[in-house]
């Protein structure tokens, strides 16, 4: 499991490929570990939040984190226009964890 420190990291550097301004990032608030059905495997969610974007560096945003990190999964995206221009973003960004389920039969 990586720290939220790495994550965060990792956020920071997609933002400056993305050309985004680092005050456009208002939020970030890890989740619960979920266990995925089925496996052993626990997903980790972080939701992150950001004030006026174009859909243009929103996407460059998206493609410059996975190019960082193949293990990081955009997964949930929330928008909310502004009167003027641009969008407010809910962004769920996630990763899977190795944990087995203990006393699970084969």
């Amino acid at each position: 499991r990586r720290s939220s420190e790495e994550l965060l990291a990792a956020v920071e550097q997609a933002l400056a490929a993305a050309d985004i301004p680092r005050e456009r990032w208002k939020d970030s608030i890890p989740q619960p570990l979920s266990r995925v059905p089925e496996s052993d495997y626990q997903r980790q969610v972080t939701q992150l939040y950001f004030d006026d974007l174009g859909l243009e560096k929103l996407a460059a945003f998206a493609v410059a984190l996975r190019q960082l990190d193949p293990t990081l999964n955009v997964s949930s995206l929330g928008l909310t226009q502004r009167p003027l221009s641009g969008f407010d973003v809910e962004l769920d960004v996630e990763y899977l964890v190795y944990a087995p389920q203990l006393g699970k039969k084969p």
